[in-house]
């Protein structure tokens, strides 16, 4: 008989930090710290004058929010030049995949590659709990969601747009 096994989805968050960063230089870590990653889709605020209301003689300036996710681990420190390395190209490559001419780490001068390397600490987070939130402005009045609205609609970029929408579906 053949057994059949389920994999469990494995996601890992992948950061790196400057060595001498007071989070990392000024607490040396155990191997015992249970982190809370916190991200967001989009970056956009409609204009404060958009958001002021006042009601009931109080004035009230929400924020338009955002989907955010908080993914929760334990770390592990990587020093390891390889690994850095590796990182870093990574995300060179990813940022640099729209320019024209996309910069690549080993365009580079060498020596320049291993001063910086050394200078950063990498941190990798096997997640182990993932919790979505909306931060759209359900638990405000109306005014203030229909200020939200207003405000994000009034910007021309995706992500405003995306928000305005997310907010309007959530409103209802």
């Amino acid at each position: 008989m053949r057994r059949i096994g389920i994999r469990p989805f494995v996601c890992t968050a992948l950061f790196t930090i400057a060595a001498a960063a007071p989070a990392f230089a000024g607490h040396p870590y155990d191997g015992q710290w249970s982190v809370t990653v916190v991200t967001k889709n989009g970056s956009c605020e409609p204009s404060t004058s958009s958001l002021l209301t006042i009601t009931d003689g109080r004035v009230s300036a929400p924020l338009a929010g955002v989907p955010v996710v908080h993914a929760r681990g334990l770390p592990r420190v990587m020093d390891d030049r390889a690994w850095l390395l590796n990182h870093v190209a990574q995300l060179s490559d990813l940022h640099e995949a729209a320019q024209p001419a996309p910069w690549r780490v080993d365009d580079a001068p060498p020596e320049f590659i291993d001063g910086m390397l050394k200078a950063i600490v990498g941190i990798e987070i096997p997640i182990t709990k993932i919790v979505g939130k909306w931060k759209t402005s359900q638990n405000r009045p109306a005014p203030d969601k229909r200020g939200v609205i207003a405000g994000l609609s009034a910007h021309a970029d995706d992500d405003a747009q995306d928000m305005a929408a997310l907010v309007r579906r959530h409103t209802v």
